[in-house]
């Protein structure tokens, strides 16, 4: 079998996928993998540890209804990180689940090349999103308790940026990246030239009432920015 979508389902029509499919090690496209929240289900039902064994994936795997999988062991529980096929992620989570340690241990391979994150709870974002040096595509939606953005300035292949109902109320030169520099040779608040987003084409801020200041960010000619 090398291809399965996310259609199993129980007769109440809630939507799950099945357990053993860990051993569908040969299985090349997984459209969407559903975790199950429990209830008289959770006995039929895969958790999230079903995935690390399926590497050969490929393409876009979204993850629905996250919300905490059973995940304690980061260390053992690398359960995407091997899937070099896999070009774009998608992590929905639910009710703005805040679970920390879960988005650790769904890190992806460094060749992805789009990724979104819905609903994310936490007030920052996994340590792992800066080593994607390849990403072209980054959506942040729904992810209100967000306090700081990291460096996102610094991921040099970075295409489109889509932030959306976000939490956090500055964006300044960290999140360019460019950091000031202490140098006897240079004038006093002076920063260090760096290219920030060297290849952004489009930046969208859609639905940010929150944000308050925006900070040391000066528009580009040729770059197409709506704030919303």
């Amino acid at each position: 079998m090398q291809k399965l979508s996310s259609d199993a389902s129980d007769v109440s029509g809630e939507a799950f996928m099945p357990k053993g499919i860990e051993r569908l090690t040969c299985l090349r496209t997984l459209d969407c993998f559903i975790v199950c929240g429990g209830g008289e289900n959770e006995s039929k039902a895969a958790n999230l540890r079903e995935l690390k064994n399926l590497d050969h994936i490929g393409g876009t795997l979204v993850i629905e209804n996250l919300q905490g999988g059973g995940i304690e062991d980061t260390a053992e529980a690398q359960l995407i990180k091997n899937k070099k096929r896999l070009l774009r992620l998608e992590l929905y989570f639910c009710d703005n689940h805040e679970d920390g340690n879960l988005i650790e241990v769904l890190q992806p391979p460094s060749d992805l090349e789009g990724l979104r994150i819905y609903n994310y709870g936490g007030i920052v974002l996994p340590n792992w999103m800066m080593a994607l040096t390849r990403l072209q595509d980054l959506e942040l939606v729904g992810c209100g308790n967000l306090e700081v953005l990291p460096p996102l300035g610094r991921l040099p292949n970075l295409e489109i940026l889509v932030l959306y109902g976000m939490g956090f109320r500055r964006l300044d030169v960290g999140f360019l990246g460019i950091e000031e520099v202490e140098n006897a040779n240079i004038n006093k608040g002076e920063i260090a030239r760096v290219t920030a987003f060297p290849k952004l084409k489009r930046l969208e801020i859609w639905k940010h009432k929150e944000l308050e200041e925006w900070d040391g960010i000066e528009r580009r000619v040729g770059e197409e920015i709506a704030h919303c």
